[in-house]
């Protein structure tokens, strides 16, 4: 391509992205998904690098976050695992748009070149990537028009800086501005609306919900587990624990330890 048309197709409107719905019904809209959809929007029409990143701590909500984006922006969500390689997320991508996902690195993005513009690649955990996928993730994103969120730790951000960072630089590039850090919740309210009311019939008083976001931490992972703690303890004991208490949470809190 010779630098005037490489140019006018940098130039060109992105076209809109495809939003589903405002984040309602069964995804639970919060304050953090609100800042993730926001990013993913500016992300899609961003003309000079359709890259994002979205991190935090283990339990701090990017799961919930991954699944509710893949939701709203109808995309296609990926969860990398130790040890994954370019091939194996390549297949795994192009099964996705109807390749057999059997084939080898090179066979599968050709397939997905001509498939991917303006789709949304959410791609879970990829703190177990490598900087091999994550260049070819760029090129899917610089080559082929399509939008990619990546969600990890913070082992994740420590792959831009030292010796791995210096073949991610271009990678960080494309990103630059475009990341969240989802944070533990802090508040009551807001402990209440997300951990507490979706899951329990009446809404607590407030130091049942001041001890719950202690023994949670604010973390949506260590929340999720006293809520299945507190539902057994209450089904093995109704008498005992007829509704969220704060007894009930000291108990739930002892057996997760």
């Amino acid at each position: 391509m010779n630098s005037i048309a490489k140019t006018q197709t940098q130039n060109k409107q992105q076209p809109a992205i495809k939003l589903i719905s405002t984040p309602v019904g069964d995804v639970l809209q919060t304050q953090q998904l609100n800042a993730a959809v926001a990013l993913v929007k500016a992300t899609a029409t961003d003309g000079h690098g359709r890259m994002a990143k979205i991190h935090g701590l283990p339990g701090s909500g990017k799961t919930h976050t991954c699944y509710a984006l893949a939701k709203i922006f109808d995309g296609v969500r990926i969860c990398a695992y130790s040890g994954m390689r370019r091939k194996t997320l390549f297949n795994k991508l192009a099964e996705r748009f109807g390749g057999t996902g059997s084939g080898g690195f090179d066979s599968s993005i050709t397939f997905l070149q001509s498939r991917v513009e303006n789709e949304i690649f959410l791609i879970d955990e990829c703190n177990h990537l490598g900087w091999l996928e994550f260049e070819a993730l760029r090129y899917l994103s610089d080559e082929c028009g399509a939008v990619i969120v990546l969600l990890g730790t913070q082992i994740f951000e420590q792959k831009f800086v030292g010796k791995s960072g210096v073949y991610l630089q271009q990678l960080s590039r494309r990103i630059g501005a475009k990341h969240l850090e989802l944070k533990p919740v802090e508040s009551l309210e807001e402990c209440v609306q997300y951990f507490i009311l979706p899951n329990f019939d009446t809404k607590p008083t407030k130091s049942t919900a001041a001890l719950f976001l202690k023994v949670s931490g604010g973390l949506w992972g260590r929340a999720a587990e006293l809520t299945t703690a507190c539902k057994r303890l209450m089904e093995s004991n109704p008498s005992t624990f007829e509704k969220l208490t704060t007894d009930l949470v000291a108990a739930a809190a002892k057996e997760l330890g």
